[in-house]
């Protein structure tokens, strides 16, 4: 689970110069295209988008390392039950039921609150 986390942040680090797929799935059936080059032999044809910001890649890594630490990796329902209390009450997701939400929505902090016009009755 930790390595497969990891895999896709660093993917989406990866460019033609600096390749990062070391956490990558292997293999022709790889949802890593450079993985899949590799294994047909066709890697002169393999090219990266551009890479996440560095910005963006400092601000998300912590988020990255949190999800794939090993207390996540190794813990029951009932164990995140306390997390997900938190994330039903403060509404720091969509979905009262996914863990990554609310740990990402924790650490870019609360939502702003919606402000809309009144209408005016005539």
């Amino acid at each position: 689970m930790k390595k497969a986390v990891m895999a896709t942040y660093y993917h989406s680090s990866s460019t033609d110069n600096e390749q990062q797929h070391h956490y990558c799935p292997l293999g022709a059936n790889s949802w890593c295209a450079f993985h899949v080059a590799e294994a047909e032999k066709n890697l002169m044809d393999s090219h990266h988008p551009p890479p996440l910001h560095p910005d963006v890649k400092e601000a998300i890594l912590p988020i990255y390392e949190d999800l794939s630490h090993n207390s996540l990796a190794n813990c029951r329902t009932t164990d995140m039950a306390p997390m997900l209390d938190k994330a039903k009450r403060t509404g720091a997701c969509g979905n009262t039921g996914s863990t990554p939400d609310w740990m990402i929505a924790e650490r870019l902090g609360p939502r702003p609150t919606c402000v809309r016009p009144q209408t005016s009755k005539m």
